[in-house]
């Protein structure tokens, strides 16, 4: 039954990678990008719920399997940074130079995180909420507590123009604790989801009696979430921006729970379950490394030369495959092991996101 659990939290994870990658290449306009914003993090966030409740994590492993790459890659980007300002000067003046590296170390300190990295410490936020409201509530009431904490952000996200607003042009203490406020509000914003991964991966043995019943609710499921999302402006829970909250938020809860329920019903795909077995190196590199960057360079150049979109879209797809196999093989490699918090090589191909076991 464990092993079932493992493969479809898996091939769960690993479509939400995909689903991630498809984000980074879509337009940020239309009906797609707005579908794939109410689905990847959202489907990422239900995959850490549904390995927490699996494997029982503790506070030090989560702060191990979570923090301990957030701290390393930013770290490495932020140090890339500083070789690229001395290697290329003329790009970027000195004073701008030291402003955007100094936010890039407080807001590393602070867990804002840069780029994608800002949903590594707002999960564990999430789980550390949980366990705070566990330790005096039960776990009906602790999960109350959280649904009701992100539904006084949805009723307030109105006044989401004023932080935006702010963190963009406040510096200083000021500016310090306005991305303060970013932390908490995403982590609070993410928790419910985490909660429905939870139950969720509870519920396998139910699901494996109700094979066909499950997959007529996850098509239901799906087919609601998606006309719901064409109906929003996405769900972002890193800008805290909630488009339509009560278009954004459903369909996030029914496109996540449906592809759960679909997931669970197929079992296995090796190649998806391979992404989902190395999502945290997928998610970081994806964006962080310049793979998502690199593609749509790619694709720009095949349509300058050929004006043609199918050849563009096949050229970006396999530009992301190729450099992702590459990058994968790199950093699964035993000596880089200690960059996802594993103690020992034997462990390198233990995943964060999912919170793989040792």
């Amino acid at each position: 039954m464990k092993k079932e659990n493992t493969d479809v939290r898996e091939l769960y994870t690993g479509v939400a990678i995909l689903l991630w990658a498809a984000l980074g290449l879509s337009e940020r306009s239309g009906a797609v990008h707005r579908i794939l914003l109410c689905t990847a993090v959202p489907m990422l966030t239900v995959s850490a719920g549904a390995a927490l409740k699996e494997k029982e994590s503790t506070v030090r492993s989560a702060a191990r399997v979570l923090l301990i790459p957030y701290g390393w890659f930013s770290l490495l980007l932020t140090a890339g940074y500083a070789a690229g300002t001395l290697l290329w000067p003329d790009r970027i003046t000195g004073n701008e130079a030291v402003s955007e590296l100094t936010g890039r170390i407080v807001s590393g300190l602070i867990f804002y995180g840069s780029g994608s990295l800002w949903l590594l410490p707002a999960l564990f936020l999430a789980m550390l909420l949980w366990w705070g409201l566990r330790r005096f509530l039960k776990p009906s009431a602790a999960a109350t507590v959280m649904c009701l904490l992100a539904l006084c952000y949805m009723i307030l996200h109105t006044s989401q123009a004023f932080f935006i607003a702010s963190m963009m042009e406040e510096r200083g203490l000021r500016g310090i604790a306005i991305r303060l406020i970013f932390v908490l509000w995403r982590a609070i914003l993410i928790g419910p989801f985490l909660l429905f991964g939870m139950w969720l991966s509870s519920l396998g043995p139910v699901l494996r009696k109700m094979r066909k019943e499950s997959v007529g609710a996850a098509a239901v499921m799906l087919a609601a979430g998606i006309a719901l999302a064409c109906c929003s402006y996405g769900f972002d829970p890193e800008q805290l921006l909630l488009g339509k909250a009560w278009c954004s938020i459903p369909a996030a809860i029914l496109i996540s729970g449906g592809a759960y329920l679909l997931c669970d019903w197929v079992g296995e795909i090796r190649p998806v379950n391979l992404c989902g077995r190395y999502a945290m190196i997928l998610y970081i590199a994806l964006t962080e490394f310049g793979i998502i960057a690199a593609a749509k360079k790619l694709g720009e150049m095949v349509f300058l030369r050929f004006d043609h979109n199918f050849a563009t879209k096949i050229t970006m797809i396999l530009t992301v495959l190729v450099l992702s196999v590459i990058t994968a093989a790199i950093l699964r490699l035993p000596v880089f092991s200690f960059l996802f918090g594993k103690k020992r090589p034997s462990s390198a191909e233990d995943d964060g996101l999912t919170m793989r076991g040792r």
